[in-house]
Order: structure tokens, then sequence, then C-alpha cells
């Protein structure tokens, strides 16, 4: 058999934050690279610093007007009460390029990079560190027939640290809006 109930439809009481949709970021960064010539240009060496702040405020909770039903549209322009949220760190890089032979390059580069991000957590509410990562190239290019065909081969090996992109962050993220309230 069936069961008939009678549902009454009306607005339903929950409350709505600003979440990413409603973010205020600051970002600065600064930095320096450093690239020496020695022996007549037969060896080149290459240095980077780069120093990144990011600041982050989350968007204030949206209100509704007394109707209960449309949105008070200068809750949208409204941010959280607190202390900016901070991430910060360096990247790095070095390289060399030797030169031998005037058809021959062999060189190598390693760097690690930062990416300040928001803040973010895990679904057991632990917080995630900025995005970072490491890399390392190697190898080597020729230059023959006059210019005429260039050549380079590589190496490359590239680690990501923290990253928050890819199928298994859209998943957790999809689980914590039904999960947790994070409206606070």
């Amino acid at each position: 058999g069936f069961v008939r109930e009678p549902v009454q439809l009306g607005a339903a009481a929950f409350n709505v934050s600003g979440g990413n949709s409603n973010e205020w970021r600051i970002q600065k960064a600064r930095g320096a690279i450093v690239q020496s010539h020695f022996l007549k240009g037969r060896i080149v060496t290459t240095f980077g610093l780069r120093y990144d702040q990011l600041y982050t405020r989350p968007g204030g909770t949206l209100r509704f007007l007394s109707d209960g039903v449309n949105l008070d549209q200068d809750s949208f322009n409204s941010w959280k009460t607190g202390d900016w949220t901070i991430g910060k760190g360096p990247t790095r890089t070095a390289g060399v390029v030797v030169k031998p032979l005037s058809w021959l390059n062999l060189y190598v580069n390693k760097s690690d990079s930062f990416v300040p991000a928001g803040p973010a957590q895990t679904l057991f509410l632990e917080q995630l560190g900025d995005p970072a990562g490491t890399g390392q190239d190697v190898g080597f290019a020729l230059n023959l027939f006059k210019g005429k065909l260039f050549m380079r081969f590589n190496q490359f090996t590239t680690n990501q640290i923290k990253t928050r992109s890819g199928e298994a962050g859209t998943f957790a993220l999809r689980v914590q809006r039904v999960e947790f309230n994070d409206s606070s």
C-alpha cells in the first residue's frame, strides 16, 4: 500500500555563508633573481628567491530581510570578524648551464615552490598547510648545422605536496558541505 501524508512547503531555516565565493584576499610577493656569466659565458648560473604572503578573510554570514525569503544584499559585502588568516613562505630556484662546446649545453635546475592558499581542513577537521612542491630537471641541448637544428633532451621530476586539486579534493569538499556546518 501507499501512504499519503500532507506536506507544507515553505522557506527553510538555514544559515548561509559567503564561503569561497565571498573571500577577501591580499597577496604580496617580493623576490630577486641573480644571473651570472663565467668564462666568457661558458658557465651561466641563475639563482632566484621569492617570498609570498597571502592574507585571507572569509565573507560574513548572509542575512535575510525581514520577509524571511529575500537576501539582504548588503550582507554580501560583510566580512567575518577576527584576525586575517595568513599563509607565507619562500620559493627558491637554482640552476646552471655549462657550454663545454659551441654546439653542446649541459644544464641542471632545482627548485622548490610555495603556493599560498586560503585556509582549508581535512575531513578530520585538521588544518591543511599551504601547497608546495619540488622539482629538478637535468639535460642537454644540441645546436647543430649552424643553428638550423636545435634539440633539447631533459629528464625532470616534480612533486606536489599538500595539493588541493584533483578529484579527492572535490569529493572531500562535497562531503564536508553535507556533513559539517562551516558557517560560523
